[in-house]
């Protein structure tokens, strides 16, 4: 059996998502053979996760600034529309595609498509960015919401859910076109698909 500490570190490391027993475990030994260099920088950046970075008001996206992250306080992007996402590695992935200039809202991510789970969605925390952005210190006229969330069972099922929260706020709604390809996950989508998703977007 294993030491204690690395029983707890192999435990922790299985937490992060998609990682198992075996594949944490390599983890836990990758280190055990770096320099402590390594180590010290590691725990270093760790520590500043936890004291410096934070989610921006408006939009949940992770930054070192604040209370608005880079996107969210430049008064250049265009402040009539605002893209719903349900993850960061989303708004990400539609930032490098160069495909989209508004603004965005990381939309809390569901573990399933059960109406229980959907229901624990902050549709208020939604709306009020919608009517009012300046409460958050973003002086935005939302005309177009984009729901953009992956063409999956789950990312549909958070489309319809959300559209029927939100579709008496005078805005238009739309979603990305169907040249994603069903079950793709927009963060792993190329600049072209995710180009055509948005200029085709109803």
């Amino acid at each position: 059996m294993y030491p204690k500490t690395i029983r707890k570190l192999i435990e922790l490391f299985s937490e992060f998502p998609g990682i198992g027993e075996k594949t944490a475990t390599r983890f836990v030994f990758f280190l055990l053979k770096q320099k402590k260099e390594f180590l010290k920088k590691l725990i270093e950046n760790l520590e500043n996760l936890e004291s410096q970075v934070k989610l921006c008001a408006f939009c949940k996206k992770t930054t070192e600034k604040g209370p608005l992250c880079e996107i969210c306080e430049n008064p250049t992007r265009d402040l009539t529309k605002l893209c719903l996402v349900s993850k960061e590695q989303d708004l990400e992935a539609i930032e490098k595609s160069g495909v989209f200039s508004g603004l965005y809202f990381i939309v809390e991510e569901v573990s399933s498509v059960s109406q229980k789970e959907l229901e624990k969605i902050n549709i208020e925390e939604i709306r009020e960015r919608i009517k009012n952005p300046k409460k958050f210190g973003v002086f935005a006229n939302f005309k177009e919401i984009i729901l953009a969330f992956d063409f999956t069972v789950k990312g549909r099922m958070l489309s319809i859910f959300i559209e029927k929260k939100i579709k008496d706020l005078p805005v238009k709604i739309s979603k990305l076109a169907m040249g994603l390809p069903l079950g793709g996950e927009l963060e792993y989508s190329d600049e072209e698909t995710l180009k055509s998703a948005f200029e085709k977007r109803e």
